[in-house]
């Protein structure tokens, strides 16, 4: 961005951190561009609730460097406004706020047309293998899949999509936050254009604002932070008056957080259920456990990041879940992608740890 350096741009777009890195380092003509900021006169904030539950502090950071919310002009957008967000929202606005609802009551409940299910895993030992067997079993259930799976995080997207690459020979398509946006446009575009026989692993970049019309299967792999998360990603399935299929699997230690989700049309899969216990899956899983042990160099330069994003995740975003519980789930996760040591998580990370 060498021309913000240059003047002060009359519309800037810009992520929280990075506009925060901006703000506190960068320099127009001599002045701090932090400074620059009480002239700011209209500042809008998309997608308010991501902003505020997970750039909490840096949107609140980034907002005391503007005038006060009396003195500009602030447009919220957000397509759910949780209860445990709102009075921070009424924080950053004047008091003759006005609220206008383009959704109603209709905003948080889920697509009549979605079969919801969900499993919870029997233990750590089958979270790589599992997600093996359910992604080959939707493809043999259905030949038309256009299959969609979520993970917590970017890295466990790439993980997987390496291992389903190279050890499975399923050409799975990835899209994260850690890839560029020009890569992110162009597999957007490929997974939007197929009509059939796709799979795309994603971190929550594709969790709303995208359309891709077809998808036969969302699978969420591992409890997302909030009811309205659950409901945006299911949301890419089921469009356009078309059917369409959503499994939520949850991990050993997410299985209390289930009512959280309030659906009254969410099952249990049994069926599904039987086959990640299975010793039997759809093909042989013995591939997939050759390919982590034999150090393939692909794979184990993302595992362990992968490990990592892991225990950053769930540190960070389940209440009520003991950090043992997690570092133990993740002891097993480490052993499973063939890690010879559990990595020494770095002390930035162990903060995160719950009292």
């Amino acid at each position: 961005m060498a021309i913000l350096k240059k003047r002060i741009p009359t519309v800037l777009v810009a992520t929280p951190g990075r506009l925060h890195y901006h703000l506190d380092e960068t320099r127009i003509r001599g002045r701090k561009f932090g400074d620059l900021m009480t002239e700011t006169r209209i500042v809008v904030l998309d997608e308010t609730d991501r902003l505020l539950e997970g750039f909490q502090r840096e949107t609140k950071k980034i907002l005391s460097y503007l005038p006060r919310p009396g003195s500009r002009q602030t447009l919220l957008f957000s397509a759910t406004v949780p209860k445990r967000l709102r009075a921070l929202m009424d924080d950053l606005l004047p008091p003759d706020h006005v609220e206008v609802d383009c959704v109603g009551d209709a905003g948080l409940e889920t697509n009549a047309h979605v079969d919801q299910s969900y499993l919870v895993l029997p233990n750590m030992d089958v979270y790589i293998t599992g997600l093996v067997s359910i992604v080959q079993q939707a493809m043999q259930d259905d030949s038309d899949y256009k299959i969609l799976v979520f993970f917590p995080a970017a890295k466990l997207a790439r993980y997987f999509a390496v291992l389903f690459s190279i050890g499975l020979d399923i050409p799975v398509l990835e899209i994260h936050s850690r890839m560029s946006q020009s890569s992110r446009n162009r597999v957007s575009s490929v997974f939007r254009r197929a009509k059939r026989g796709r799979v795309l692993f994603s971190s929550d970049v594709s969790a709303r604002g995208v359309d891709y019309p077809d998808v036969s299967l969302v699978v969420q792999y591992g409890a997302p932070f909030s009811k309205e998360l659950y409901i945006h990603r299911l949301g890419r399935t089921g469009r356009a008056g078309k059917d369409g299929a959503g499994l939520l699997v949850l991990l050993p230690f997410e299985s209390k957080r289930l009512p959280s989700f309030g659906q009254k049309s969410l099952v249990r899969n049994d069926r599904v259920a039987k086959i990640v216990d299975s010793t039997e899956s759809v093909v042989s899983l013995d591939n997939v456990r050759r390919l982590i042990q034999s150090g393939h160099s692909l794979l184990t330069s993302c595992s362990e990041a992968a490990y990592l994003a892991f225990v950053a995740y769930y540190f960070a975003n389940t209440d009520g879940v003991e950090a043992q519980e997690i570092l133990e789930a993740a002891d097993v996760l480490a052993r499973g992608m063939g890690l010879a040591e559990t990595p020494t998580l770095p002390e930035k990370l162990l903060e995160l740890e719950r009292d």
